[in-house]
Protein backbone atom coordinates (compact mmCIF):
# COMPACT_ATOMS: atom_id res chain seq x y z
CA UNK A 1 0.00 0.00 0.00
CA UNK A 2 2.87 2.22 0.84
CA UNK A 3 4.16 1.72 -2.53
CA UNK A 4 0.97 3.52 -4.49
CA UNK A 5 1.15 6.69 -1.75
CA UNK A 6 4.86 6.88 -1.83
CA UNK A 7 4.68 6.65 2.15
CA UNK A 8 2.17 10.19 1.89
CA UNK A 9 -0.76 8.95 2.76
CA UNK A 10 -1.07 7.31 6.28
CA UNK A 11 -4.98 6.12 6.24
CA UNK A 12 -3.81 2.94 4.75
CA UNK A 13 -1.63 1.89 6.63
CA UNK A 14 -4.31 2.37 9.61
CA UNK A 15 -6.71 1.13 8.38
CA UNK A 16 -4.85 -2.70 8.01
CA UNK A 17 -3.68 -1.92 11.57
CA UNK A 18 -6.89 -1.00 12.78
CA UNK A 19 -8.59 -4.55 11.38
CA UNK A 20 -5.85 -6.03 12.53
CA UNK A 21 -5.81 -5.27 15.95
CA UNK A 22 -9.77 -4.93 15.98
CA UNK A 23 -9.81 -8.67 15.45
CA UNK A 24 -7.58 -9.83 18.61
CA UNK A 25 -10.39 -8.61 21.00
CA UNK A 26 -13.87 -8.12 21.52
CA UNK A 27 -16.21 -5.65 20.12
CA UNK A 28 -15.95 -3.27 22.40
CA UNK A 29 -12.25 -3.04 22.45
CA UNK A 30 -12.08 -2.94 18.71
CA UNK A 31 -14.38 0.11 18.35
CA UNK A 32 -12.34 1.78 21.13
CA UNK A 33 -9.23 0.69 18.88
CA UNK A 34 -10.91 1.93 15.34
CA UNK A 35 -11.77 5.11 17.87
CA UNK A 36 -8.34 6.15 18.48
CA UNK A 37 -7.28 5.34 14.79
CA UNK A 38 -9.90 7.57 13.27
CA UNK A 39 -9.31 10.52 15.57
CA UNK A 40 -5.54 10.18 15.12
CA UNK A 41 -6.05 10.18 11.00
CA UNK A 42 -8.65 13.25 11.59
CA UNK A 43 -6.19 15.38 13.54
CA UNK A 44 -3.48 14.73 10.59
CA UNK A 45 -2.38 17.89 8.47
CA UNK A 46 -2.03 15.13 5.52
CA UNK A 47 -5.56 14.15 5.90
CA UNK A 48 -6.93 17.85 7.13
CA UNK A 49 -5.41 19.14 3.38
CA UNK A 50 -6.50 16.36 0.97
CA UNK A 51 -10.38 16.40 2.57
CA UNK A 52 -10.01 20.54 1.99
CA UNK A 53 -8.68 19.73 -1.26
CA UNK A 54 -10.60 17.21 -2.79
CA UNK A 55 -14.01 17.72 -1.32
CA UNK A 56 -14.32 21.26 0.30
CA UNK A 57 -12.85 23.96 -2.85
CA UNK A 58 -12.50 21.05 -5.48
CA UNK A 59 -14.10 23.80 -8.23
CA UNK A 60 -11.69 26.05 -7.10
CA UNK A 61 -8.23 24.14 -7.73
CA UNK A 62 -9.56 22.89 -10.78
CA UNK A 63 -10.19 26.54 -11.99
CA UNK A 64 -6.24 27.41 -10.17
CA UNK A 65 -8.09 30.12 -8.01
CA UNK A 66 -5.09 30.44 -6.08
CA UNK A 67 -2.52 30.03 -9.04
CA UNK A 68 -0.21 33.42 -9.15
CA UNK A 69 -0.32 35.82 -11.96
CA UNK A 70 1.35 35.94 -14.75
CA UNK A 71 2.58 32.22 -14.82
CA UNK A 72 1.33 30.31 -18.04
CA UNK A 73 -0.63 26.83 -18.37
CA UNK A 74 1.91 23.92 -18.07
CA UNK A 75 1.51 20.34 -19.52
CA UNK A 76 2.81 17.79 -17.66
CA UNK A 77 3.85 14.37 -19.04
CA UNK A 78 3.09 11.39 -17.26
CA UNK A 79 5.68 9.64 -15.98
CA UNK A 80 7.21 6.46 -14.55
CA UNK A 81 8.71 7.00 -10.88
CA UNK A 82 9.48 4.19 -8.32
CA UNK A 83 8.26 3.93 -4.51
CA UNK A 84 11.18 4.57 -1.67
CA UNK A 85 12.61 1.62 0.01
Amino acid sequence: MQKETFHNNSAPQAIMSCVYEGLQVPIDAGLRIEQRYFTKLLLDPVARNMIRTVFVNKGAADKLARRPKGYDKLQVKNWECSAPE
